[in-house]
């Protein structure tokens, strides 16, 4: 496999010699593995990073537990629009749910325009930040 050029756009004080280890070892794997190693790491980092603030709640991942304290029916499918690898967090230090997570590969027009819709259908807001998903990056 022929060695890949480097952009050298982060020498300076990154450019220790684990740095350049560690860009060599992504380097001679594929795109693919490259990728999915990179992607390893980083998801475990911004987890660690997110999981300071938020528990992850047990039971159904759903929207409608962020309305209610009643977990006791089962509300796995509630049709969220775009709705994919959707989990339920809480604040550290409260039991009520507080937080919905989707991390989507990606969202059409349409789709944001219906999960706008059932956001003012049930009195919800929605933040997107691509940058901070952990469930897989690469």
């Amino acid at each position: 496999m022929a060695e890949r050029r480097s952009l050298r756009r982060f020498n300076g004080e990154n450019s220790t010699p684990e740095y350049r280890h560690a860009i060599g070892s992504l380097q001679v794997l594929n795109r693919d593995q490259a990728q999915r190693a990179y992607g390893e790491y980083r998801n475990s980092v911004i987890l660690d990073d997110f999981e300071k603030k938020y528990v992850e709640c047990s039971g159904a991942a759903s929207v409608k537990r962020l309305k209610t304290k009643d977990h006791s029916w089962n509300c796995a499918t509630y049709n969220v629009p775009g709705g994919e690898h959707c989990s339920l967090w809480r604040r550290k230090g409260e039991e009520q749910p507080s937080l919905f997570v989707m991390q989507l590969y990606n969202l059409s027009m349409e789709c944001f325009k219906n999960l706008i819709g059932f956001c003012e259908d049930n009195n919800l807001a929605f933040h997107v930040e691509s940058a901070n998903s952990w469930h897989f990056s690469g």
